[in-house]
């Protein structure tokens, strides 16, 4: 499995945090792109966490779901670890990962805000995933089926959940090319594609990292010194990663990338794959 190291400008408030953590990461990580922690006996699970709610609501005015008590079903707002869950505070570990392979995937239709299932292959590649996350704290996931399904059969594998739910995780919107497929798009918008124009209904790179920050800062504040998988889309995976001053690169389902979400900012990783390469399918569309 190839893992690739991505390297990002340092922040000059942080440089010296940062270059810690990059150093942390080079430690945990092997050259197959895998937690080395989930195969020495250390076994993924909550520590002291609260769960929260599965929920598929969409709208990027609602923040998270509400989250509800096992014993009592009472819904809280007081998700975080317990004392003595040994996190380290001020920096939360993220793991961001493309969701499985989507009916839309499938037929390489753009997807956005449309709500495709995954299809089997896709349920096949979560279950397969679970495996390789390692040591998990909580399950963080977009409210689109596609990727709530992925969160809730890896968060159900690990046995770490319910699944949290972050509307603003959501894919962002295509606007007019929600469902079409790239021949169509280059029927119908000819040269965009090639050109990197977008139509006028299309989330743009500003707008949707908005959105995005806000919601990984809330995260952050929420799980602080946490270990996260959060289960979101290409686009925005793709969003982050530009924002960091990356190359774009094709992203593949269950393909990640390694974020530290720190009280200034956060540094963007390495990208990982959590299947194997038969297991992948790489769709034409974000």
């Amino acid at each position: 499995m190839r893992l690739r190291r991505l390297t990002v400008a340092p922040d000059p408030a942080g440089c010296e945090h940062r270059s810690e953590l990059v150093a942390v990461a080079t430690d945990r990580f092997g050259q197959d792109g895998f937690d080395r922690r989930a195969g020495n006996g250390v076994a993924p699970g909550p520590r002291g966490l609260a769960g929260g709610s599965e929920e598929s609501q969409r709208g990027h005015a609602q923040q998270r779901s509400s989250e509800v008590d096992p014993a009592s079903g009472a819904e809280t707002r007081g998700p975080g670890l317990s004392a003595g869950a040994g996190t380290v505070a001020g920096v939360t570990e993220m793991l961001l990962v493309r969701h499985g392979q989507s009916e839309w995937n499938a037929v390489g239709r753009w997807q956005g805000n449309a709500d495709p299932a995954l299809t089997e292959l896709g349920r096949l590649q979560a279950i397969h995933a679970a495996g390789r996350v390692g040591a998990v704290d909580v399950v963080v996931a977009s409210p689109l089926i596609r990727a709530l399904e992925t969160a809730r059969l890896i968060s159900n594998h690990i046995g770490v959940g319910p699944v949290v739910v972050e509307a603003d995780l959501a894919e962002r919107d295509a606007g007019e090319w929600e469902g079409l497929t790239r021949s169509e798009i280059e029927r119908d918008w000819p040269g965009y594609l090639e050109d990197e124009r977008r139509p006028p209904g299309y989330e743009g790179h500003d707008v949707l990292m908005v959105r995005v920050a806000a919601a990984l800062a809330r995260v952050h504040a929420d799980y602080d010194g946490a270990e996260v998988l959060v289960v979101t889309h290409g686009g925005v995976i793709g969003a982050v990663e530009r924002d960091a001053g990356l190359p774009w690169e094709r992203l593949p389902n269950l393909g990640g990338v390694r974020v530290t979400h720190h009280d200034h900012g956060m540094t963007v990783r390495e990208r990982i794959v959590l299947v194997d390469p038969d297991e992948l399918t790489i769709p034409s569309q974000l």
